[in-house]
């Protein structure tokens, strides 16, 4: 391979910067990368670009450019690697940053990427520790302290979660992402109010983003509010078509205002959508129940029993059971 040759894999011309060889590459990279690109020739296009980059590394002069462009690699490598969910390799290159110490910038690249990708293996408790060192590093690194706030919320820390989310609005008050999970914190503390409230501000940010509808119409549902639940389901329903849990808690508050046959069809409806669901399953058996058709209460009944068995939900075994004894 020629240096013109390298440049031109790239998309660049043979007099570009370093720099610009980096971020081409990258973008190349999770273009082609085969674990999203079904073409037949994206593992043959993703080997020639990482020729080519390698190549340009391998070109560097000095020793300390070496080291730097290192760093850079393993960090473009981790974060496309991150990209497509290959999250145990993206830790690997992001330690190789670290190992070889490079300048704060990149080594606070290497934190930040380390920590979601650990966050998205469920090591909570590592990931929060690199994102302490990214905020360390960079203190008004907004995007962070929400990362930092989701890990906290998983290990049920949640007035914590709070703290970081209140920070991330603090530095940007347009971010919905920190209201939205800051509704979600709200809202495992049973603060009901606080979490309709963010979710307003998400709504009011983002209109049409079916999840805060969808959280938002939970929340009044849990609080009596049958009619404005439904309504927030149906602007969810309306944005996101397929959403089964949408349509199955709309049954819920339907069936909460007496109003079975409205309840049963998105009772079937969120059925269709998710045939595994034994909660909607049980749902419609107790509306059927309602309308005396007493052996299709029996067959859904049955039907949430079996799904029930099958996932393992001890619990709610026990509540279908007491259901079907109760029907016959």
């Amino acid at each position: 391979m020629t240096h013109e040759r390298a440049y031109e894999i790239l998309g660049l011309n043979s007099d570009a910067s370093r720099k610009d060889a980096r971020k081409a590459y990258r973008d190349l990279a999770k273009i082609y990368h085969p674990d999203k690109n079904p073409a037949a020739n994206a593992t043959v296009m993703f080997q020639l670009i990482q020729d080519a980059w390698n190549y340009i590394q391998n070109t560097s002069e000095k020793e300390s450019d070496h080291l730097s462009d290192d760093a850079d690699t393993y960090n473009i490598q981790g974060m496309v690697k991150y990209d497509s969910g290959e999250y145990e390799s993206a830790i690997f290159d992001f330690d190789k940053v670290l190992l070889l110490n490079p300048e704060e910038a990149k080594a606070c690249i290497a934190y930040k990427y380390r920590g979601r990708a650990k966050a998205a293996l469920r090591q909570y408790v590592a990931a929060i520790s690199d994102f302490d060192a990214v905020i360390h590093l960079i203190p008004n690194d907004a995007d962070t302290y929400i990362f930092r706030g989701n890990a906290k919320g998983n290990l049920g820390e949640n007035p914590a979660a709070i703290a970081d989310y209140d920070m991330a609005i603090r530095l940007n008050p347009n971010d919905a992402a920190a209201y939205y999970y800051r509704g979600v914190a709200n809202y495992m503390l049973g603060q009901y109010v606080a979490a309709i409230s963010d979710y307003d501000m998400v709504i009011y940010l983002v209109p049409d983003d079916a999840k805060a509808y969808y959280r938002r119409g939970h929340i009044k549902l849990e609080l009596g509010q049958y009619a404005a639940a439904i309504s927030d389901y149906d602007i969810a329903i309306r944005l996101k078509p397929n959403d089964a849990e949408a349509y199955s808690s709309r049954g819920l508050a339907k069936a909460c205002l007496s109003c079975p046959f409205d309840a049963i069809s998105d009772f079937d409806m969120a059925i269709r959508l998710n045939p595994n669901d034994a909660r909607t399953y049980y749902q419609r058996a107790t509306e059927k129940g309602i309308l005396g058709s007493v052996w299709e209460e029996r067959q859904d009944l049955l039907m949430a029993l079996k799904l029930a068995e099958q996932a393992g939900d001890v619990e709610f075994i026990v509540t279908v059971e007491q259901a079907l004894n109760e029907v016959s």
